[in-house]
């Protein structure tokens, strides 16, 4: 099982500087980016805010890298064609090979979306770390 963590960067000053009806926009074009980009066995939420998760069953650590790529290419590409309003997210994702508390996966996650927000790479031993 792997899990994908996302936050919208920039989705508080968009809100604040643009109003709410952009915000809702940019969360629109993410909700279209994630539902075309996650299998239909993927299950896909907005988590709060400008947070959103995806539980990826039977999935290892580089088919969970290969789903963020697919965002990361969705996501450019709707840039293209909304050049005035670019949308960025940040993302962590973690990965049990055996049997996990949810919750540390989610932990993991989480940790893993502020490494990049920090502008670390995130490799891949920080997500396939034994969780017990």
């Amino acid at each position: 099982m792997s899990i994908v963590m996302m936050d919208v960067d920039g989705l508080k000053k968009t809100n604040d500087r643009e109003g709410h009806a952009a915000g809702d926009e940019l969360l629109r074009r993410v909700a279209y980016a994630l539902n075309a980009a996650f299998r239909a066995e993927d299950v896909v939420a907005r988590l709060g805010g400008d947070e959103f998760g995806v539980l990826l069953p039977n999935t290892n650590a580089a088919q969970a890298e290969n789903a963020i790529g697919r965002v990361r290419h969705i996501l450019q590409v709707n840039n293209e064609a909304h050049a005035g309003r670019p949308l960025r997210l940040s993302f962590g994702v973690s990965t049990a090979e055996q049997r996990a508390p949810l919750t540390d996966l989610l932990r993991l996650a989480d940790e893993n979306i502020y490494r990049e927000k920090r502008g670390h790479d995130v490799s891949k031993k920080d997500y396939e770390q034994p969780i017990a």
